[in-house]
C-alpha cells in the first residue's frame, strides 16, 4: 500500500509541476514540458500494464518513457538547467 501511496503522491507532484510550467506560457519551455508530459504518461501506462500483466505493453511503455526522459534531460540542458530538487 505504501508504494501505491508514494506513487500517487509523485504523480500529483509531477502533474502540479507540469501545470505550473505550462502556466508560464514560455515557448522556450515547450520541448521540456512536452518531454516531461510524455514521461509521466508512459509511467502511468507502465503502471497499468504491469498491474494487468501485459508484458508487451509494459516493455513498450518503458522504452517510450526512457526516450521521453532522455528528451527531457536534453531539453533541460539546452535551457541551462543543471540540476533540480
Amino acid at each position: 500500500m505504501r508504494n501505491a501511496t508514494d506513487y500517487q503522491h509523485r504523480v500529483k507532484v509531477a502533474q502540479r509541476e507540469l501545470t505550473e510550467l505550462r502556466a508560464l506560457h514560455d515557448r522556450t519551455l515547450a520541448p521540456l514540458v512536452d518531454a516531461l508530459a510524455r514521461e509521466a504518461a508512459m509511467a502511468d501506462r507502465l503502471r497499468v500494464a504491469a498491474t494487468i500483466g501485459d508484458t508487451e505493453t509494459a516493455e513498450g511503455a518503458y522504452h517510450l518513457g526512457q526516450v521521453a526522459a532522455h528528451d527531457a534531460r536534453l531539453a533541460a540542458r539546452r535551457l541551462g538547467v543543471t540540476g533540480c530538487g
